[in-house]
């Protein structure tokens, strides 16, 4: 049974403000109820019909990969209500929209199989170690890193550390943090 780590990373805002050097984007987290998920959907059809003319300059094929975008978008990125405090942002990356060379290792994407919850599964890794994003490197913009609630945050703890340092990270004693949040099981 795999256990579930418990940690967050924080980066530095300008993260998501570069463009990455990869074919991903990021959205921030909606915490949406049903019926409010609703209204979004019937607030996005009725700005279709009133921007007709508008749209209608647009390529069709163009209208579908927008469409297509916004609900992949809004199934990825909606969330319970509960968890609005995280404020979360996600990092996403869709390697069937991928252009056909683009769909296997590269400088920056590596794709492997990885058995999650008992099901081997193909996945794909970004190498942010390897990437600059604007002026700085990936690693330059990891501000903290909050481990737990979880099972063992302190060797969870001194994994990071260790991991960060490999990365050449100034100090990662100083950005790794425990959360003072009990683990409720």
């Amino acid at each position: 049974m795999e256990e579930d780590l418990g940690v967050s990373i924080v980066f530095d805002q300008e993260l998501f403000f570069n463009s990455p050097p990869v074919a991903c984007a990021f959205s921030s987290v909606a915490y949406l109820s049903d019926q409010h998920l609703k209204e979004e959907i019937a607030n996005l059809a009725t700005s279709i019909t009133k921007n007709l003319d508008l749209i209608k300059t647009v390529e069709i094929k163009n209208i579908g990969h927008m469409l297509f975008d916004i609900l992949r978008l809004t199934a990825l990125c909606n969330k319970h209500q509960g968890f609005q405090e995280e404020k979360e942002w996600r990092l996403i990356m869709n390697p069937s929209i991928l252009p056909e060379k683009k769909r296997h290792n590269t400088e920056h994407i590596a794709f492997d199989i990885e058995t999650i919850n008992g099901t081997p599964q193909k996945i794909l890794k970004l190498k942010f170690s390897s990437m600059n994003w604007g002026n700085k490197q990936f690693k330059d913009m990891i501000k903290k890193v909050i481990i737990g609630p979880c099972e063992h945050p302190w060797i969870t703890y001194e994994s990071f550390v260790l991991l960060l340092r490999d990365l050449d990270v100034e100090h990662p004693e100083k950005i790794v943090q425990i959360s003072e949040i009990p683990l409720r099981v």
